[in-house]
This record gives C-alpha cells, structure tokens and sequence, in this order.
C-alpha cells in the first residue's frame, strides 16, 4: 500500500523519514486533518516533523494505520510511545488497542509502570484494568521499590 508511486507526504522522526498518505492520516486523526486542511507548513511541505517519541512508536502507528491492528510482537517496552502518540494525534481506537496489549501483558512486576502509562494519558481502560491486579497482590504491592516511587508522584 505505501508504494513510492501513491505516496503523498513523509513523516520525519530522528532523522528517520517513513512515507505515508494523507487520507489515511487525516481519516484517522483529527489533528492531522488540521495540518493539512489550514495552512500549515505540514500542507505546504507535505512533511510532518514529530520528535517528542521515538521512531519505533511512528512505526507502530503507521503499522496499525495501514493494517488495523498492533503488530503480533508489539513490544511493552514501546507501549508508553504509541499511547503518548495516539493521546497527541487524537487516535483513540490505536490507544484502545494498546490498552487492550497492556492490559493482557499486565503483571504484579509491571502494575505501577502500567498504572502510570495510563495516568498520564487518560487510559481509564487500563487504568481500570489495574485495579483487580493491585487488589489481589497488595501486600506484595506495597512492599515493591516500584509502588514507594510511584507513591511519590501520586501521594493521595
């Protein structure tokens, strides 16, 4: 489908171009449709520079832009970038999915890196997915090293 032929714009990430198709962007993302809808050095440029995440997470957005679905090996490490880049350009199925991956990967080690992915991204989901995990291992819970530094971001 990203053949060079049809290809209509470029997303630039680190220094990393990957091609992409306008229509697809903008159908699935208001906030890109504003790019290329008002005038915007985007529209002039047919160039969307992203460098707030990481390369791999553009990736896995394209990936799902064109195919429907995360990749079979998406990893949990990247999850935290394609959250953040679903919540930014307003995608909210590809935050759903990822919320759904996390949630099937969620662990007593991996709860408070988790809860926090879904705090500062309002993914009610998985923040909702969280709590039976914490419930049932709470003793465990409170004793972790990953609980007393989250505690510190979110004393109440």
């Amino acid at each position: 489908m990203r053949d060079d032929e049809s290809v209509d714009c470029k997303i630039i990430c680190h220094g990393r171009e990957f091609d992409a198709h306008k229509f697809l962007l903008c159908s699935h993302s208001q906030v890109f449709k504003a790019m290329f809808k008002h005038d915007t050095i985007e529209r002039q440029e047919s160039k969307i520079n992203i460098t707030d995440t990481t390369a791999k997470a553009i990736e896995h957005m394209l990936h799902y832009l064109y195919s429907s679905k995360l990749s079979e090996t998406f990893p949990y490490e990247d999850a935290a970038d394609v959250i953040q880049l679903a919540d930014k350009y307003d995608m909210e199925p590809l935050k759903i999915l990822v919320q759904r991956r996390l949630a099937d990967q969620l662990t007593v080690s991996n709860l408070c890196d988790i809860f926090h992915i879904a705090h500062l991204h309002n993914a009610d989901q998985l923040m909702e997915s969280c709590i039976p995990v914490a419930v049932i291992n709470s003793t465990t819970l409170i004793e972790s090293e990953e609980f007393k530094s989250l505690k510190k971001h979110y004393p109440d």
